[in-house]
């Protein structure tokens, strides 16, 4: 793929991205949200200032991060996952920088 025609592609992505996700965070009251396309194509979704790469993921594994998302902010503020809580917040925030 030429470098116009990925520009292109990932400006089309981007607003597939923020049109899937929208909905999605603003149920759960988050309006501060944003996809990044970087200098060398790397891609970014970017939720209250928290950075997550998502370069090369589908809508769907972008959809999984949000819902990562959801859950270690919203879902686990108050409640304790028990004894693998460190191991299991490590996994769903592999990609969060």
């Amino acid at each position: 793929m030429k470098k116009e025609e990925q520009k292109q592609y990932l400006l089309k992505k981007k607003e597939e991205v923020l049109s899937t996700v929208e909905p999605i965070l603003t149920a759960f009251g988050i309006s501060d949200f944003d996809y990044q396309i970087g200098a060398y194509d790397e891609e970014y979704l970017i939720i209250n200032g928290q950075v997550i790469c998502t370069t090369l993921n589908s809508i769907s594994a972008i959809k999984d991060e949000v819902i990562g998302y959801l859950f270690v902010n919203i879902w686990n503020k108050n409640r304790e996952l028990g004894a693998f809580k460190k191991q299991t917040l490590n996994v769903v925030k592999r990609y969060w920088k």
